[in-house]
Parts: C-alpha cells; sequence; structure tokens
C-alpha cells in the first residue's frame, strides 16, 4: 500500500489524474479539462474522498497513517535506508552513513518539491522553465522547491515519527471516528501464552508503543508490524499462533448490543454519504463538455448613426479538447434582429484560451423605432462547433437607451 500511494502521488500530476494549472485557472481530473468556473466538480470529488476518509477511520481506524500517509513513507525510507548501509557498510562510521543518507534525501526532497509544484504548474512548464528556458517563473519554483527540501530534511532529522505521535491532526481527526467496534490491534493470548521474554511486537512498532496494553492507544496506526514480529516469534520456536492479532472491537464489546448500535449507525450514514456523493460526482463528471464560454456586457458602442443601436460585449471561449476548434458565434433574441459587425468565426488550438469584443447592432429606423422600449433586451449567446451544432450557450442583455 505504502508503494502504490507513493506512486499515485508522484504520477498523479504527470499523468493529468489530478492538477490544477493556476496560471490558466483550469483544473485536470482524470484527463478532462475543467475551468475555473466550473471549481464544483473538483469539490464534489473531493467530498467524496473526505466521505471515504471518513468511512475508513470509522471502520478501520487510522489507516490512513499506516497506509498512505507521505509522513509515513518518507520516514520509512529514511530510517531503511539508514539501517540498509548501516549493516552493509559496518566498518563505516555513524556520521558518515548519516551523511549519505541525507544526501540521497535532498535529491528525493527536491524531486518531491518540484512534484508538489506540479499540481498547480504543468509539468512540462516547471521542467521548461526550471531547467531549460529560464523567465520570471524560475526563482519561483526554485524557491518553493527548495522550501520543500528544507522543511523535509528538517523532518527527518528531528521529528519523523514524534510529527505523528504528537502533533498530526489527520491522526487525531482519524481518531474521533473511532467506536468500540473500530478495527484494532488486540492483545489475545493463544491457550494464556502470555509474553514473558519477548518484546518484538514493541521493537517492530515504528509508533513506539506497546501492542499489549488494553487501553485503545491513540498512536496506534493498524499497520500490522506487531502482528507480523508476533507470528515470527512463534515460527521460531515451531510453534503455531500469535498473541497478537486483528480485531474488530474487543470479546466485551462484541457481546454488547447497546455499544454495537452507534458504530453501525455510523458507517450506514457514512457509507450513504459516500455513495451519494460518488453518484452526484459521476453524474456531473459524465456531463463534461470541452468548451467554456464567459461573456460580459462592456457597454453601449459608439456608432456616428442615428438609425444604428450597438452593444459592444467581452467574450472568453476556452478550449480544453486536445483539437483545434473552429466555431460560429450567433447571437438571438425574438424581439430584435441583432447583426454582427464584427466576424462571427472563431478559431480556438487545444487548451487555449481567446478573448474577443464583438459588436452586435440594430437598425433603428422610423418603422421599427416605436416598436423598440428602453431598456435591456435579453440575450442568448449561442457557439455552434463546426457542423452547426449548438455547443454553449450564455445568456447577456442588449441595452437600449433615448439617445
Amino acid at each position: 500500500m505504502l508503494v502504490i500511494s507513493t506512486l499515485f502521488i508522484i504520477f498523479a500530476p504527470l499523468l493529468n489524474i489530478i492538477r490544477m494549472n493556476v496560471l490558466k485557472g483550469t483544473i485536470v481530473l482524470f484527463g478532462k479539462y475543467y475551468f475555473i468556473n466550473e471549481f464544483y466538480v473538483l469539490w464534489l470529488f473531493l467530498l467524496f474522498v473526505l466521505f471515504a476518509f471518513i468511512f475508513v477511520s470509522i471502520v478501520f481506524g487510522r489507516v490512513y497513517c499506516g497506509f498512505i500517509c507521505p509522513q509515513t513513507i518518507l520516514s520509512q525510507i529514511f530510517e531503511g535506508l539508514f539501517e540498509y548501509i548501516k549493516k552493509r557498510m559496518t566498518a563505516v562510521s555513524k556520521p558518515v552513513i548519516y551523511a549519505a543518507v541525507l544526501i540521497f534525501m535532498a535529491g528525493l526532497s527536491l524531486f518531491i518539491g518540484f512534484n508538489l509544484i506540479a499540481y498547480f504548474i504543468p509539468p512540462a512548464l516547471i521542467i521548461r522553465h526550471a531547467f531549460l528556458e529560464l523567465n520570471y517563473l524560475t526563482p519561483y519554483l526554485w524557491i518553493v522547491a527548495g522550501a520543500v527540501t528544507a522543511l523535509i530534511i528538517f523532518d527527518m532529522v528531528l521529528l519523523r515519527h514524534k510529527y505523528c505521535i504528537y502533533a498530526c491532526p489527520y491522526g487525531f481527526i482519524q481518531f474521533l471516528f473511532n467506536d468500540t467496534r473500530t478495527l484494532r490491534i488486540e492483545y489475545k493470548p493463544v491457550d494464556n501464552a502470555l509474553c514473558k521474554d519477548c518484546s518484538n511486537c514493541t521493537n517492530a512498532c515504528f509508533m513506539k508503543i506497546d501492542p499489549r496494553k488494553k487501553a485503545l492507544q491513540i498512536q496506534c496506526v493498524n499497520c500490522g508490524y506487531c502482528i507480523d514480529a508476533c507470528r515470527e516469534r512463534f515460527d521460531s520456536k515451531n510453534e503455531e499462533g500469535e498473541n497478537i492479532c486483528y480485531s474488530f472491537g474487543l470479546e466485551e464489546d462484541k457481546k454488547n448490543q447497546t455499544k454495537n448500535r452507534p458504530f453501525f449507525y455510523k458507517v450506514s450514514i457514512a457509507l450513504f454519504l459516500l455513495i451519494g456523493s460518488f453518484v452526484i460526482f459521476i453524474a456531473k463528471f459524465s456531463s463534461y463538455h470541452y468548451l467554456n464560454q464567459s461573456i460580459f456586457n462592456v457597454n453601449q458602442a459608439f456608432i456616428p448613426s442615428n438609425k444604428i443601436i450597438a452593444n459592444k460585449y467581452k467574450l472568453i471561449v476556452e478550449n480544453a479538447s486536445d483539437k483545434t476548434r473552429r466555431l460560429t458565434l450567433k447571437a438571438v433574441n425574438p424581439d430584435l434582429k441583432l447583426n454582427f459587425f464584427s466576424g462571427r468565426l472563431v478559431n480556438i488550438k487545444p487548451h487555449e484560451s481567446i478573448t474577443a469584443y464583438p459588436v452586435l447592432y440594430i437598425n433603428n429606423g422610423r418603422n421599427v423605432e416605436k416598436k423598440l422600449k428602453i431598456g435591456p433586451y435579453p440575450v442568448e449567446f449561442q457557439i455552434l462547433n463546426s457542423r452547426g451544432k449548438v455547443v454553449s450557450i450564455k445568456k447577456t442583455v442588449f441595452f437600449i437607451t433615448k439617445k
């Protein structure tokens, strides 16, 4: 799980699974591009992730800390490297081993820093502007990546799992959802084979707790290392069994029906919210369209003619697809015969946007002067694709004034 979660964190922005482009105000979610006014799609996805977090915390406890958390991953890498080098280079002094591990972790941390930036700026831009073509972004990229590197090194040298034990807010939030039937590590001696001369389980625990205590321990992340250590101890004596195991609540809690009710209520509510948020997200995700349109009424355009009334607009069209799109603009109102001063055809390159300032006008001749009232007239701006199909609609108004 640690390997899978690590690979996901690294490749999520590179494979366009989830990332943002703060320079253009776009969001990428599972390969589909959304614009900043469609942020609700990402919000629905994050809502689903939140309910999944709550559901898993209720049923399985702090497994996020033990199986997915980047802090756990980095701490395991640091400690694993130190032990690996220490065992194979016995003649080397401890400071030299620390220096070698720190040099490796510094390079890894710098990569993590740029990888974190890739969640907000396209990876191709980061590579180009950080290493190949220097521009105004270059110093900011290196400052952010350097700050992340320094923070990780500080964490690995001085904190590591101490942060998880004493300060991690996510760990404490997970613990708030715990119940008497939440998954936990239980000390349950086989045939009363109490542990007398063995502390393998405590030594295996990277959170430095004793799993043999009956009390519920907030630091436990259900990683199962103590269970493996206990089983290996039995195997070393050619015996079968284990004194430590996973359990959904203690035996006395399982028999207490009154205590079981809150657990099932919590699980049912969290599961309902999880499924509901997932269905809503899928519905919005499947209705995705590649085009985004924004229209703003700028002002009444000045035209040197008494027979013409014109309005000027600001139109922003964004193309989220991988193809160049040839589009046609159209303005519709049942009471007005609207005309375009400027051209109505636009070409937009992939993942690009254009800003146009179309001017709509009507002929205000004597025959129609009495029919037109002063005030705003609703207008529907339509964008048609090359086949003549309407792919985007936005509503605005056409103003008619006294002068």
